[in-house]
Order: C-alpha cells, then structure tokens, then sequence
C-alpha cells in the first residue's frame, strides 16, 4: 500500500481514462524511468486490444487478461507508469514487453499495458474490501489447435479438461470434453479466448456459453463466479 502525507508535496493525480474506448492505431504514450533513467516518455499507437499474456517466469504463473499492445517502448523500469492517450488521461498501466527467445533485452515493438478500466476496478475493490475477486465459469481447459481438430474432428475451442465442483459450468452441466465455442455471444477460438471473454462478465451474471457434445452444438445459461 502507497501512504503520502498530505504535507509531503504538491501533488496533482493524473487523469483517468476510459480504456474500452480505445481504437487500434491510436497514438499513446508511455512514461516512466527504464533502467532507472527518470521521466522518459516512449511513444507509439495501440497495436491491439484485448490479448491475453502469459508473463509467469518459472514456477509461478501469471497473465495479463485483455491487456492493451502498443509499440510504444516498455522496458524494465516503466513497469507501473502510465499509458496515456493525446489528451494526457491514463488509459493502462505499463506492465510488460516481449523479447526475442535467446535474444538481448530491450524493446521489440511488442509491449503490453493493463486497461485502466480493469485496473480502477481493482484498486476499487482493494479500498473497499482489502481483496481483490476474479470472474470464473469454473472450468479448466486446453485449445483444440488446427492440428488436434484435424486429427479428432473436434471444433476449434477450449476443451473442457476439468469441471470445478460447485462452481458455474457444474451447476449448468458443462461436462468434460464439452469443447467451448462461445462465451457471452463472443466466438471462442482458444482458451486464451476464453478468459477473456468471462473477464467481461462481473461475477454473478450469467452468461451463455455455447458448447459441442458429441458433434451437437448447445448452449447454456452459466452463473459467473468469483475466484
């Protein structure tokens, strides 16, 4: 947790903005202090929107959900800074940049930031109940690859290897092997997917998830649960 005390300084909070009203191309600006140089800006356009990120090093996994990619330079250092648009407003929060396997540090023009509108809402849940809940349907799965549907004539999707007990899928009947195809109206094509499109959906809501058994295309309300 950050304290200041309110005589310490003269601060002025940057303003918010709205991450969900970003467009691919649009210019950003990233700011920071890479390898310790202070106050160094980077500037780029949004590359996309909404990927999923795997940023666990070794034993300890970790992910970026519908995270924001920019080319602007995001490098150790301006992990933590803001990404902000034209206007000055905060639109994500600077988090992590790919590199060549095998290769040097330093930036390659694929760089990731945490939307703003995820990262208010987490902040909002730590001030009001000192933890923070994530949206789950209560499945874990694997993407059937191009390769995998070839040989077993399985859609493209998120094979549901494990159904949580008591959670969401459970209660609606998913099954293992159900393959998932949507979530929510949103095509799934991935696990990858998958999570992204529950992270959409506030836990509580039901969403439907559309599924294949046995060949049969189906689809079922499942209640959002909170992990």
């Amino acid at each position: 947790m950050l304290r200041v005390p309110p005589d310490a300084a003269t601060l002025t909070p940057i303003a918010a903005g709205d991450s969900s009203a970003l467009v691919i191309g649009q210019p950003v600006v990233a700011a920071g202090s890479p390898l310790g140089l202070n106050s160094t800006i980077t500037a780029g356009v949004v590359s996309a929107l909404n990927r999923y990120v795997d940023v666990g090093q070794g034993g300890r996994p970790s992910a970026l959900v519908n995270a924001v990619q920019t080319d602007a330079a995001i490098n150790p250092g301006n992990s933590g800074g803001p990404l902000v648009d034209c206007d000055g407003r905060q639109v994500g929060v600077n988090s992590a940049g790919a590199q060549v396997p095998g290769g040097g540090g330093g930036s390659i023009g694929l760089n990731f930031a945490i939307p703003m509108d995820f990262a208010r809402s987490v902040a909002d849940q730590i001030i009001r109940t000192g933890k923070v809940t994530h949206p789950s349907i209560g499945v874990l799965a694997v993407t059937v690859t191009d390769e995998m549907a070839q040989a077993t004539g399985l859609p493209r999707g998120a094979l549901v290897d494990q159904v949580l007990p008591a959670m969401g899928a459970a209660r609606a009947g998913l099954r293992e092997g159900d393959v998932l195809t949507g979530i929510g109206g949103t095509a799934v094509g991935s696990v990858d997917e998958m999570l992204v499109a529950v992270r959409g959906h506030g836990p509580g809501q039901p969403v439907e998830v559309a599924y294949v058994r046995d060949g049969q295309s189906q689809t079922a309300s499942v209640p959002v649960t909170a992990i």
